[in-house]
């Protein structure tokens, strides 16, 4: 009975010892890959993004280069003094850059786009822009410091880079969303329907970030999608 009891307790152990070591293995390739996906978008900025031309020249960002890299290329969005910057995507659905890197690789990170039902020029009254929150700080992770108003006043100002010209937008409302949450809304009935959505956005706001006009708030969505 004891040496039945013995193999048992064994068995068990080794059975523990093959889960920590699964799991050693998934926490390692996810770094790995996390890493990776690093490297990949560094390597884009290094070959498309200027830093040396003004910031109000369109030509910062090489637009053709980026579309012969990928053809699904809508703009490039920038946090200054952060490290949100990257090439924006958009498909006609909301899967295919879930896991797939800008250069069409598999990784964990994704690719930041647009949700497929707003026009890639910004000209619809609600963009909604998606992208992961990477837990190594890449990605949209930086947008977690915005629930400190002192860091968004710093750090208010968004930069987009459209093919022919730069438009920069100020913060308009800080808060977490769900899937549940209205935030996403791309069409409206009326002015008055999206003024009161506009209201619904800053009544929610963890804070009140500087007053700034309607035509400012323009874009003013992001969402997290958790690894």
């Amino acid at each position: 009975m004891a040496r039945v009891k013995s193999r048992a307790i064994t068995a068990l152990g080794i059975i523990c010892l093959i889960l920590c070591l699964a799991s050693g293995g998934v926490f390692v390739c996810r770094r790995l890959g996390y890493r990776e996906s690093a490297k990949t978008y560094e390597k884009i900025r290094e070959e498309t993004v200027s830093t040396e031309s003004d910031v109000t020249d369109s030509s910062v960002v090489n637009t053709d280069q980026l579309l012969a890299m990928n053809p699904d290329y809508a703009f490039w969005i920038e946090i200054p003094g952060t490290d949100i910057s990257y090439p924006v995507v958009q498909t006609a659905n909301n899967s295919d850059y879930l896991r797939k890197s800008f250069i069409g690789e598999y990784k964990v990170g994704g690719c930041i786009f647009i949700d497929a039902a707003c026009p890639s020029d910004l000209s619809g009254r609600n963009t909604v822009i998606y992208g992961h929150r990477m837990y190594d700080g890449t990605m949209f992770s930086g947008l977690s410091e915005y629930q400190n108003s002192d860091y968004a006043a710093e750090h208010a100002e968004l930069r987009i880079y459209l093919r022919e010209e730069i438009r920069i937008y100020r913060l308009f409302s800080v808060r977490q969303t769900d899937q549940w949450d209205d935030y996403a809304r791309t069409t409206f009935e009326n002015d008055n329907d999206y003024a009161e959505w506009m209201e619904d956005q800053l009544s929610q706001s963890l804070y009140d970030p500087e007053p700034v006009s309607l035509m400012q708030a323009a874009l003013r969505c992001f969402r997290y999608l958790y690894p």
